[in-house]
């Protein structure tokens, strides 16, 4: 019985290791960032594509076509 006490409290102790380094290791991320990502770190932006132009839009129906 001992050895499997003696085993989950090692478990435990590296798990909690484990989440101390994870929270180091995002602070040291976030200190590295700019301000603006600091404020707006959870926010998704949607990325806005260019209009196709006309000549790929004829390749486009081109290739639908064959």
């Amino acid at each position: 019985m001992n050895e499997i006490e003696k085993e989950k409290s090692l478990i435990d102790l590296d798990k909690e290791k484990t989440k101390l380094k994870k929270k180091q290791f995002i602070k040291e991320i976030r200190s590295g960032l700019g301000d603006h990502i600091k404020k707006t770190g959870n926010k998704i932006t949607k990325i806005k594509r260019k209009e196709k132009s006309c000549l790929r839009k004829v390749i486009d129906k081109i290739m639908e076509i064959f």
